[in-house]
């Protein structure tokens, strides 16, 4: 038993060597978790990509097209930029890199120009795309119906920036301030979180009969109250460490812990001479930015001579449905597939006549000037741990190559701090584990040269496709999912 015990905990908490793949500098490099590409160029400048891995399975996507944004050579012209966090699941933010630039295009053709109403018809043809496979594979795997993705764009092109959002991803602008030489941070997107006040009066405009639309338990607000599946439940499953585990995971509506500190009592499950593992369950309470206390939950592991906290949060976002606004999640859009053979915990008691989530994307139209120096695009990974102004500060204040590899790092080492723990032994723990300490993060760093984003859209560029990601596959395949081209014009990529 201690034999199985230690394979376990080394493949949950030491780095593996068969992640270490490294991609060419041309289409990026993979480092363990991270997937990166430091530099480029697209129509309108430079731009900096990476990507940290969390879950068992990257949920997180990203894309930067540039040069055609539509199927006629008359253009337009100009770079698409998309990021797509997914939940429950990495099914729908795959299918979204994989067609809502190609819809986009379509529509773009069609209207002769990029515009508001081309934006909102490629989300909605995406939504309805991904909808009608989860129709067709009902009967086989009913849980896709569970699966959604947050979804925010950019389009820079004639100088003007477009951007669409759904979910809790966000883009900021970095903005000169000619007077200091400072750059401030705007934020560009809408967010659709049921935390903020806006978004809930929203929802529960839009449904006056449902009390319960949304619910807020242990400081948190959710939609319809649902959680979602624990990561590491899934990713131990029945071994013997996931029913340790399990059996010392208390229930939501426990709250047997004072607010003084840790407690709880030791459980010696394995003990000699050579090498002992004690598990301690905890409930630690802290104080947030905003002043609210929030309960955590602690498992405490002691492997030989590594210590590991593993963070059950009450407030962690993937446990909880917590966006208003997503593509997929079509079991709370559509009552038809809120039924068997879904899994119980998404069903809902009551059935409902209308969808509860919404697919309109939040869009907006900025003329682009002089001063607007750079934009970053973030899954809210980055968000939890960075503000606006501190990533922008992070990506004015050293070179443009490696911007996005650089804000990762940053977020990291604050989740590491969160957690009471070093940077370094952050990096040691592997996928699936580490969901517990940090979510997936995706980062686009687009820089913006005024010379080049103030010509026409119809004037012709470089054409430029890729797909960012990280080990999507079992450990076996290949890590990248990721296309450039022509060869001849690929940008060099900083070495490691």
């Amino acid at each position: 038993m201690l034999v199985t015990l230690m394979n376990l905990l080394s493949s949950c908490w030491l780095p593996s060597d068969r992640y270490g793949y490294l991609g060419s500098d041309a289409v990026g490099r993979q480092d363990g978790l991270l997937w990166y590409k430091d530099s480029g160029l697209h129509f309108n400048g430079e731009f900096s990509m990476a990507v940290v891995q969390a879950n068992n399975l990257l949920e997180d996507q990203c894309q930067i097209e540039s040069g055609p944004l539509s199927l006629l050579e008359s253009g337009p012209y100009g770079t698409f930029v998309g990021v797509y966090d997914g939940h429950g699941g990495p099914e729908t933010s795959r299918y979204i890199n994989d067609h809502l630039f190609q819809h986009l295009k379509r529509f773009a053709a069609e209207h002769q120009s990029i515009s508001v109403d081309v934006i909102r018809k490629a989300y909605q043809a995406t939504e309805e795309g991904f909808t009608s496979l989860v129709a067709k594979q009902w009967s086989t795997k009913p849980q896709l119906a569970a699966v959604g993705s947050c979804c925010l764009v950019g389009v820079v092109t004639g100088g003007m920036l477009y951007t669409a959002n759904l979910g809790d991803s966000r883009v900021v602008l970095g903005k000169l301030v000619k007077a200091t030489g400072e750059v401030l941070a705007v934020q560009l997107s809408a967010e659709h979180n049921v935390g903020i006040d806006s978004v809930r009066q929203e929802l529960q405009s839009m449904h006056p009969e449902d009390k319960q639309i949304v619910v807020l338990k242990h400081n948190v607000w959710r939609v319809k109250g649902l959680i979602q599946a624990d990561n590491l439940q899934i990713m131990l499953g029945n071994s013997i460490l996931g029913q340790l585990f399990q059996s010392l995971k208390l229930s939501e509506d426990e709250s047997d812990g004072s607010e003084s500190g840790f407690h709880g009592q030791d459980n010696d499950v394995a003990d000699d001479d050579v090498f002992s593992i004690k598990i301690i369950p905890h409930w630690r309470y802290k104080v947030d930015q905003q002043g609210q206390k929030r309960q955590e939950r602690i498992v405490r592991v002691w492997p030989t001579q590594m210590t590991v906290d593993l963070v059950f949060r009450q407030d962690s976002s993937y446990r909880l449905c917590h966006v208003s606004r997503s593509i997929g999640d079509v079991y709370l859009k559509k009552a038809e597939f809120n039924r068997e053979p879904l899994f119980a915990k998404f069903r809902l008691r009551e059935t409902f006549k209308k969808p509860i989530l919404s697919s309109e994307p939040y869009i907006s139209v900025l003329p682009l000037q002089p001063q607007d120096l750079f934009l970053i695009f973030a899954s809210d990974g980055l968000w939890e741990h960075l503000s606006n102004q501190e990533a922008a500060d992070i990506v004015h204040n050293n070179p443009h190559s490696g911007s996005a590899r650089r804000l990762i790092k940053a977020a990291l080492q604050e989740a590491a701090k969160k957690r009471e723990m070093r940077y370094s032994d952050l990096q040691k723990i592997d996928r699936g584990v580490r969901r517990h300490f940090h979510d997936d993060i995706t980062v686009v760093v687009v820089f913006l040269d005024s010379n080049l984003v103030s010509r026409a859209s119809s004037h012709r560029g470089p054409s430029l496709s890729i797909k960012g990601g990280g080990i999507t596959g079992p450990a076996s395949s290949a890590p990248l999912s990721l296309i450039q081209y022509p060869p001849k014009s690929q940008p060099v990529v900083a070495s490691v």
